[in-house]
């Protein structure tokens, strides 16, 4: 982040944080409380913020009673509009949820077919939901990814582990630690047994087969909007390491030795 960015960043965040103390009396302090106990989630749907804006997650929005004036909590941009298209009316609500649940239960009637979807949907969703909070199953790595929201208000991947248990061991040392990616934050995540690099079609990111010659390797970065070059390579092993060690630079700011290339 450039220091023109950071100045505009900065300058968004304090014009919300008094948006919110004049609109709805709640403090910064009060926001990022309520912020912590929600684990960074909407109240509602239990996800992230469903509104990005140039690739940016927006913040929870604050939602509170329109009768009583009371904050209720924070909610993701597509449940506190829906709420508000209802009116906070409780009886439009349910009268939507009836709506809803009789077409479905007489769409089940007509086609046995449907009953079976529509329970095989549930038990996806009762899978996914057996994992720990912050923590989710990759399928193309083979591995369990650890993403959370920190007080920067940004989502992080924090690592990626062997088992769900080791994910979920990643997420608590952040939370417990200042939401923030410190190094030494950085250090005690390294710690953690069954950290390892994520895995795409059998190869270890950052690595890839020469076409040319299926015996070589080579291996490349992103820097940026650009794939760095590393170099060429006999064995996965060896680029793996030129990889390992551009992506240890790359988090600490130095520059990346390129051009190595081994015949």
């Amino acid at each position: 982040m450039t220091v023109e960015n950071d100045i505009v960043s900065k300058r968004r965040k304090i014009h919300k944080d008094k948006h919110r103390m004049r609109r709805y009396g709640i403090s910064p302090r009060e926001y990022d409380s309520l912020f912590e106990k929600q684990y960074g989630n909407c109240a509602l749907c239990g996800f992230p913020s469903s509104k990005y804006v140039n690739g940016r997650a927006e913040d929870l929005a604050v939602d509170h009673c329109h009768y009583t004036g009371i904050v209720r909590g924070l909610l993701c941009f597509n449940c506190n509009s829906s709420i508000g298209k209802f009116h906070d009316h409780p009886e439009l609500l349910r009268k939507a949820a009836d709506y809803v649940e009789f077409f479905r239960e007489k769409g089940m009637a007509k086609d046995p077919g449907f009953l079976y979807v529509d329970k095989r949907k549930e038990k996806t969703k009762k899978a996914k939901r057996s994992l720990p909070k912050c923590v989710y199953y990759t399928k193309c790595h083979n591995a369990y990814r650890s993403r959370v929201w920190g007080k920067d208000y940004r989502e992080h991947t924090i690592g990626y582990f062997d088992t769900a248990e080791q994910a979920a061991e990643a997420v608590d040392i952040f939370y417990n630690n200042g939401q923030l990616l410190t190094e030494e934050v950085k250090t005690l995540l390294d710690a953690i047994e069954g950290k390892r690099l994520p895995k795409k079609n059998g190869l270890p990111v950052g690595v890839g087969a020469v076409k040319d010659n299926p015996n070589k390797f080579v291996s490349r970065i992103r820097v940026g909007k650009k794939m760095l070059h590393l170099g060429t390579f006999e064995t996965i092993e060896e680029a793996q390491s030129a990889y390992e060690k551009a992506y240890v630079a790359k988090r600490e700011g130095r520059e990346i030795e390129t051009n190595k290339i081994k015949k």
